[in-house]
């Protein structure tokens, strides 16, 4: 997965980035992320899903504040992101134990449930297409600003601002793209620190039967 950018991943993805665009004082919002893993938990506890959750993977992890949220609640999670930077800071600096770059991860693995926030619109669609290909997991909790035509501009100009979004989609478009690829809409998030939008797709999916 390349996650192809204008530069490295180690310069486009370090410490400044978190800092601009929609990361603005990201650094600053551990317990949002610690709050989302319990909106999570306590939607999935609603339709009796939750306690079937065992092993989470959080891809583009960032430095893992929703990792460690999972881990506060129990859960065997770990963190995916194509930042080096992120991975040695969330590890080194925040002590979350299970940060992992792509090519770290065993994509044999099975998952309870996969979350992707704020990630897809970073990858090609031959990128986004891998990571479904190789990903072995019951559910995925996606979040994906959109734009009002393909190829257009995102409809929320704070995502039209991170010159690594590259992948412009309306919201119809990545619907039927997860359909071609064996997913279909489960829940629609609505929760206090989720929600979908004219302007983001944030729903879980599921494998289609």
């Amino acid at each position: 997965m390349k996650c192809p950018t204008r530069t490295s991943p180690e310069a486009a993805y370090g410490e400044s980035y978190y800092a601009t665009a929609n990361y603005t004082h990201y650094l600053s919002k551990a317990d949002r992320y610690v709050h989302l893993a319990r909106d999570l938990s306590d939607l999935l506890d609603k339709v009796h899903a939750w306690h079937g959750v065992e092993r989470i993977l959080d891809f583009g992890c960032g430095p893992g504040f929703l990792v460690k949220g999972f881990q506060q609640l129990g859960k065997q999670t770990t963190g995916c992101d194509i930042s080096p930077w992120s991975v040695r800071y969330g590890s080194e600096t925040l002590g979350t134990p299970f940060l992992r770059l792509p090519n770290e991860i065993n994509w044999n693995d099975h998952w309870s449930m996969v979350t992707a926030l704020d990630v897809l619109e970073h990858m090609t669609d031959e990128d986004v297409e891998d990571f479904f290909a190789k990903l072995h997991a019951d559910m995925v909790v996606l979040r994906i600003p959109v734009t009002s035509s393909d190829g257009g501009p995102f409809v929320l100009p704070i995502s039209e601002e991170d010159e690594t979004h590259i992948n412009r989609k309306t919201h119809a478009s990545w619907e039927r793209m997860l359909h071609d690829l064996g997913w279909e809409p489960w829940l629609v998030l609505n929760l206090s620190t989720i929600w979908d939008s004219a302007g983001v797709l944030s729903r879980i999916y599921r494998r289609r039967s």
